[in-house]
């Protein structure tokens, strides 16, 4: 503890600060030791009764933490040598009167339980015991690292529930009644105040460009009937308008888009006249999360666009948010299937009423590989479809054709995919499981209930129960290795049920029962866990 790191300065990589965070070799050790314990990677094995840290002194305040005293009979647990490690190590920077390096322990120790801790209301302790240090420390530069490690709570808080409310938005859960993100950047902002120069300031300043980053992005249905209204929907965040408009796409600015990166196909796109354009002003609350909401877009005659939004009527990234979406404005639509014996079928039919189509015409282009050549051959065909919409390729014992499809002036070309293959084997018997268990995770040791339906399809496809068959079940570990197995039979209804039980040792993690057999498996998680506490309101 009285050897100095400088000492060391010849064989020592550091860094800015490094005196003051680790200014003995014991603190280098030590936080060496903390790292390799506090890493998951190295605690793969850990008995039934390990420790758990679900103390809330663990995450309290310096006074708190060092009057817990943690205890266990799993006395190699790494949690509790970093625990211990820790608390070592804060007592000692304490009588040193070391600020900085008292701080950045601290931090290190408020992470790993924020982290590893089984504690109710782990995350507001953790935001109180962060809060604490910031009141306590603010004649210190290193107060703006703190300030971070709260903001950047935050800010995760706002993106948790921005997806928790289907996008609606944010909902402020803290007592000042700001939302997350904001409350993040308000606390970002005054670091840099406090400290400009500082380590910390520069964090926060990285956050804050993070939290003003802008957003956009679209989706809208690959195929839409013509000149009727489009709809789409809109993802934005930190944009107050935005501007459309459709490009449509001709076969030469399709060959001129070939092998452009995304910024050169908004260059292109930007050359081009648009047949649609408009701008629309949208609700921006100020919370720094994604919003979405469904806009109109006018009807279109029959062909192929880009659907081009920004937030600058320029579209172009410079500081600023572009979104682009294809679609396809078509009467037609198809669906395709392979035959038993080898035959491709595909019937063509209209997107709109729903009727098949007489007379379209289907280009298909198969591409194959030519051993002899070592090239592959391209073999385009066309067919045009009867009363039923209908048109059968040759049989083929396996391979892969893509279509298009055409009806006077609409061409629909969505590189759709035809597979073939002939079923040669009719007497081999295909058989189907289906798994369910009574949950889908277990601690170590309970019993995994299972229940399974044995079905075989026939040479259409066409699935029954399969009575009186006997299948062999087999439970694997994490690993992939075998636990236990049975012999089961099927009922007069095509099910069978048993039960294994969860190991109590080893790696726990996705486990797997399965019947090869008869092509069956399910996954399930084995893990040791608490109930979730919910408070009604």
């Amino acid at each position: 503890k009285l050897i100095k790191t400088k000492d060391f300065a010849a064989i020592l990589t550091t860094s800015e600060n490094a005196e003051n965070l680790r200014p003995t070799l014991y603190d280098i050790l030590a936080h060496h030791a903390i790292d390799f314990f506090s890493n998951e990677q190295n605690n793969l094995t850990e008995p039934a009764y390990k420790f758990y840290i679900n103390d809330a002194r663990a995450i309290g305040g310096n006074e708190d933490f060092l009057s817990y005293q943690p205890e266990s009979k799993d006395s190699t647990s790494a949690k509790l040598k970093t625990i211990q490690l820790i608390q070592e190590l804060t007592r000692h920077h304490q009588r040193a009167e070391n600020i900085p390096a008292l701080i950045d322990v601290t931090l290190k120790r408020l992470d790993f339980v924020n982290n590893q801790g089984i504690i109710e209301n782990k995350t507001e302790l953790y935001k109180k015991a962060l809060t604490g240090l910031i009141e306590k420390y603010q004649q210190n530069s290193m107060v703006t690292e703190i300030y971070h490690k709260l903001a950047t709570q935050y800010f995760s808080e706002g993106s948790q529930q921005s997806a928790a409310q289907g996008r609606e938005g944010a909902r402020p859960n803290n007592e000042d009644n700001i939302p997350p993100r904001k409350k993040a950047r308000d606390l970002c902002q005054e670091a840099i105040k406090k400290f400009p120069n500082a380590y910390g300031a520069t964090l926060c300043k990285n956050l804050i460009i993070q939290i003003d980053q802008k957003q956009l992005s679209q989706q809208t249905e690959l195929v839409n009937p013509p000149n009727k209204p489009i709809l789409t929907s809109i993802n934005y965040q930190n944009i107050n308008q935005i501007w459309f408009k459709a490009i449509p796409m001709t076969d030469g600015l399709i060959s001129r888009l070939k092998n452009q990166n995304r910024q050169e196909q908004i260059d292109t796109y930007n050359t081009i006249t648009p047949v649609q354009q408009w701008n629309q002003k949208l609700t921006d609350p100020g919370d720094y999360i994604d919003h979405q909401v469904e806009l109109k877009i006018e009807g279109l005659p029959v062909g192929r666009y880009v659907f081009m939004i920004a937030s600058s009527p320029d579209f172009t990234m410079n500081e600023q948010a572009v979104g682009i979406a294809e679609t396809h404005v078509s009467n037609l639509g198809s669906w395709s299937r392979s035959a038993a014996n080898g035959e491709g079928e595909v019937v063509v039919y209209n997107r709109t009423t729903g009727h098949p189509m007489m007379g379209a015409i289907v280009n298909f282009s198969q591409r194959t590989y030519n051993r002899k050549k070592r090239d592959y051959i391209t073999n385009d065909f066309e067919k045009i479809t009867d009363k039923n919409g209908m048109v059968r390729t040759p049989a083929a014992k396996d391979g892969q054709i893509t279509y298009t499809i055409q009806y006077e002036n609409d061409k629909l070309d969505l590189s759709d995919r035809l597979y073939l293959y002939r079923q040669d084997r009719n007497n081999r018997r295909n058989f189907q499981t289906s798994y369910f268990t009574d949950r889908a995770i277990y601690r170590p040791g309970q019993t995994i209930y299972f229940k399974g339906i044995i079905i075989q399809k026939d040479e259409n496809n066409m699935p029954t129960i399969v009575p009186n068959e006997k299948t062999e079940v087999v439970f694997y570990n994490t690993n992939g290795q075998e636990v236990a197995k049975q012999t089961l039979t099927s009922n007069e209804f095509g099910t069978f049920n048993g039960n294994f039980t969860a190991p109590e040792s080893g790696l726990l993690g996705n486990m797997t029962i399965r019947n090869s057999s008869h092509n069956g498996y399910t996954n399930f998680r084995v893990e040791e866990y608490k109930r979730p506490k919910f408070e009604v309101g």
